[in-house]
């Protein structure tokens, strides 16, 4: 389905009316491909990369699908809503972007040392900045990095199978796989983040820069 809308209509948080009434022909039609090429023995499975949660909900109820991608790290939460449904059916999630346009990293994580042309001062990451500041509030300080701490936080909970992320020298790739290979925080402080991040969003009715 081509989009027609802008942008901030695509992806609000309660989904785009047009994309959620062709959901069942699109799956229809999207499905006839998919056995025809499974058959030919070139795919297994079939992934929807839904963006709201009221879409990913459809794609979840539908039962045609063996996994969700999407953006999951511990300020953007909103899909992990699904994971226990998700977890009942079998059902697989890709995360996309862990550490959230490298906001979530030492780097970057006060943002008052940012360079004065850096796109995360733009007023668009206000609440994201402010939803990191709640995080760190509840994350208990350590030696571990942000950039290993979102890492893990993404891979602690077992419906997330994998993650997907941009990194620009071996340096990076050794310390993500550094961290993907290691102690995850537990489930109550990940509740913790989720419960933190949902009161926050609730509280002030905002929404991710996507």
């Amino acid at each position: 389905m081509h989009r027609t809308v802008s942008k901030d209509i695509v992806y609000h948080k309660e989904g785009n009316p047009e994309r959620l009434a062709g959901f069942s022909e699109v799956t229809e039609e999207l499905l006839e491909t998919f056995e025809q090429l499974k058959q030919e023995g070139k795919v297994k499975y079939l992934a929807s990369f839904p963006m709201t949660t009221a879409y990913a909900k459809k794609v979840v109820n539908s039962g045609k699908y063996q996994a969700l991608a999407g953006y999951y790290n511990p300020i953007e939460t909103e899909m992990a809503s699904l994971f226990p449904e998700m977890k009942q059916q079998g059902m697989g999630y890709i995360a996309i972007r862990p550490l959230l346009a490298g906001l979530l990293t030492d780097k970057r994580a006060n943002r008052d040392q940012l360079p004065e042309d850096s796109s995360l001062r733009d007023h668009s990451w206000d609440d994201a900045y402010q939803l990191f500041d709640k995080v760190k509030e509840v994350v208990p300080a350590s030696e571990i990095s942000w950039e290993s701490f979102a890492i893990k936080f993404c891979l602690a909970d077992p419906t997330v199978t994998t993650t997907v992320m941009g990194l620009n020298n071996p340096a990076q790739v050794e310390a993500a796989v550094k961290a993907a290979n290691g102690v995850y925080p537990d489930a109550e402080l990940v509740q913790q983040v989720w419960n933190t991040i949902a009161k926050h969003r609730k509280e002030r009715n905002t929404w991710p820069p996507y």
